[in-house]
């Protein structure tokens, strides 16, 4: 893989799962201590994007294979993950929250495998390519938690506000990706 490709992809990872661990880990923290919800309602939120892996990869899959090139798949799915985060931000009824949530996870989760397959299509060297790719997105991760426990947002609904602008910033990082045009 050339080196200006792999930095460029390695920022994708990297911001993905920065914007991931920014509000993922503690949404349920805000949900139980600020919105009141009952541990069942937080468990079936916890659900979405696990049914959401089980829906997109037929959906999103025939889309990146037959009709849409993945920068650009990867350009809408973070608009509308980061618009639906954003609106999350200000739901406070469960009836509400969920299916946006469900939404929100149907948007997401598939920009995770896409960003494999876009990783693996650029690679000559997948296992190394690919491992030297991926671990930023673990470094982001990690930084991303840590910095919503620094700013002590975990009861807030910043940490969706966070998300949502970072998705909508991620979605922006998209145009520099290489293309990558279905199979």
């Amino acid at each position: 893989m050339k080196k200006k490709t792999q930095w460029l992809l390695s920022g994708f990872m990297f911001l993905q799962y920065f914007v991931w661990g920014g509000w993922m880990v503690t949404v349920g923290t805000y949900m139980l201590n600020t919105l009141q919800f009952d541990g069942v309602q937080v468990g079936l939120v916890y659900g979405c994007p696990a049914v959401a892996a089980l829906v997109s990869p037929f959906l999103i899959g025939i889309l990146a294979d037959r009709y849409f090139s993945t920068d650009k798949l990867l350009l809408f799915l973070q608009i509308l993950s980061g618009l639906l985060l954003l609106w999350l931000a200000r739901v406070q009824d469960f009836s509400l929250f969920y299916p946006l949530m469900l939404l929100q996870s149907l948007a997401f989760t598939p920009t995770l495998s896409l960003a494999n397959s876009m990783v693996f299509h650029h690679s000559k060297e997948r296992e190394k390519d690919f491992a030297n790719t991926r671990v930023w997105g673990t470094i982001g991760f990690i930084l991303s938690s840590a910095l919503v426990s620094i700013l002590a947002w975990e009861t807030s609904a910043n940490t969706l506000v966070f998300g949502g602008i970072g998705s909508l910033v991620l979605a922006g990082y998209c145009f520099a990706l290489p293309h990558t045009p279905p199979l």
